[in-house]
């Protein structure tokens, strides 16, 4: 058959997300329908402790559920990452990033050398010292779950971290109607 002629295969148009800790995976799929709204297609907890487990256990997942080849947000467990609130060091915005790396070195548990770093502005009030919130991991981390979705079929598009992936989730709720509440145990 000419291969023009193939039916292309389309790739599911949600977004896969993924997070693993020492118990498991969590893995949730979710489509933006018309009205803005998000549909959770599939969310759920693949019990496994091992790395070959949780390959395992999400390339099963993935296949079963046809999720193959769809974006994929990795979401770092809280034992992956440090969040940090710090006061803004007084440098230009284009050196905030490299000048951050000294101020949190002495705080993190890993050589500077070993660390991926990221940097988000907190807004304050006139008058008051400029902040900032400093998210640091090792690059390790950011290596393993990418290998992960990778292996399980999946495309990485984002790397976040927990509590602006359950922010980002409540932001896409558009019932003005009603107040929500959000509850993470960890």
């Amino acid at each position: 058959m000419l291969s023009f002629l193939k039916k292309k295969e389309s790739k599911p148009s949600g977004l896969t997300c993924i997070s693993r800790n020492t118990n498991g995976i969590s893995i949730a799929y979710a489509v933006l329908k018309e009205d803005s709204s998000v549909d959770f297609t599939y969310c759920a907890f693949l019990p496994c402790q091992t790395p070959e487990q949780q390959i395992s256990a999400l390339t099963e997942y993935v296949n079963t559920n046809g999720l193959e080849g769809t974006d994929c947000a990795c979401v770092l467990s809280t034992a992956d990452y440090r969040l940090l609130l710090l006061d803004a060091p007084n440098v230009p915005q284009e050196e905030l990033k490299r000048a951050t790396h000294w101020l949190v070195k002495d705080l993190v548990e890993f050589p500077v050398d070993e660390m991926a770093i990221d940097i988000f502005n907190v807004p304050v009030r006139e008058g008051q010292p400029s902040k900032i919130y400093v998210v640091t991991t090792q690059l390790s981390a950011l290596q393993e779950i990418v290998a992960l979705a990778e292996t399980a079929e999946l495309n990485p598009r984002h790397i976040d971290i927990m509590e602006f992936s359950i922010r980002n989730t409540m932001l896409s709720i558009k019932d003005s109607n009603s107040c929500i509440a959000t509850l993470f145990l960890g």
